[in-house]
């Protein structure tokens, strides 16, 4: 991807896919344009729980100086990665080029969680949501005050958490960083006071590097008290059109996949193989909720594939791979 957003300096990044049966992590990935290696740029990629098989990451490379932009197209631009366990080099390169002008980025501060129970203090978490186009793997700073308290603040960096579909919730803890590292978020969660009436009012916003679509909805006035963090899902089932990643994965024989509609109606689900070619599809009418789709590999044959779900014009991506 060629992100140009920013008017006076262009960003590069890569588009990942793990299509092996194994997490990766902590890997070069590279970059250099205009055929010129002497622009070579080398990182390493990291995330704290590792990319999954069949997941989907945006890593943005950081350069030691700034790349300015230009008028002229990028014509020319290589990335490429490089894993020392990896069984398949050929398609390790990309000369392939995204521009963001294709795509929108826009994250959404849906509300602010309290955790109320029989303890004598609350958790608070932020709820976001991913509305861009892309997946969205980036520095966010959340912060919030409730009930008229000291503002509480918390810095996920880059790669620490993952919203790679377009509608898919975060829900992310207001904690106190400790041995703070690039890649991950240590520490204790922060609490503020039980109300001794249920009631808590505030309001809450976040920050993050990039250009929005939206940037009215960076903040949220909604307060919802629950009993436990624990027993949310992660995602946010109760208004968004979800599809969670199969599980198994990888599987041979069958595996579960589970989707959510906030309404009931027709589900159109289909699986591609790499290349976008259909290789199964079926009609369904489900209810209103969470839903699960039992798909059987059948005369498959091993490798990496494209599942999806459609509702209503909206359509959700998975991939999953098959042993």
């Amino acid at each position: 991807i060629v992100d140009t957003s920013d008017h006076n300096e262009v960003r590069f990044a890569i588009v990942l896919d793990n299509v092996g049966a194994s997490m990766a992590n902590d890997f070069e990935v590279g970059f250099y344009y205009d055929r010129d290696i002497t622009k070579t740029t080398y990182n390493i990629f990291h995330k704290e729980n590792g990319l999954a098989a069949g997941e989907r990451a945006v890593y943005y490379f950081v350069t030691d100086t700034t790349i300015a932009s230009r008028t002229t197209p990028w014509t020319y631009l290589t990335v490429w990665l490089h894993h020392p366990n990896d069984t398949n080099l050929s398609n390790d390169t990309s000369t392939l080029i995204v521009r963001t002008a294709d795509f929108f980025m826009d994250v959404e501060f849906v509300k602010i969680q309290i955790e109320e129970n029989n303890t004598d203090s609350c958790r608070v978490r932020a709820v976001i949501r991913n509305n861009s186009t892309v997946p969205f793997d980036n520095n966010i700073e959340i912060f919030a005050t409730i009930n008229g308290g000291d503002r509480l603040r918390s810095l996920y960096p880059r790669f620490s958490y993952s919203i790679p579909e377009t509608g898919g919730i975060k829900h992310l803890d207001f904690k106190q960083r400790v041995n703070y590292t690039e890649g991950s978020i240590n520490g204790r969660y922060l609490h503020i006071p039980k109300s001794p009436t249920r009631d808590y009012v505030g309001s809450g916003y976040f920050t993050i590097p990039v250009t929005q679509a939206d940037p009215n909805n960076d903040q949220s006035t909604v307060v919802e008290v629950v009993n436990y963090f624990e027993s949310i899902p992660t995602a946010d089932n109760e208004t968004v059109f979800t599809l969670e990643q199969n599980y198994p994965n990888p599987f041979d024989g069958s595996t579960s996949i589970e989707f959510f509609i906030p309404y009931g109606g027709n589900v159109r689900f289909f699986v591609t193989d790499m290349a976008g070619r259909l290789v199964y599809e079926s009609n369904t009418t489900y209810p209103e909720g969470r839903n699960h789709i039992s798909f059987k590999k059948g005369n498959l044959p091993t490798g990496a594939y494209y599942y999806g779900v459609e509702f209503d014009g909206m359509r959700r991506l998975h991939k999953m791979i098959i042993k």
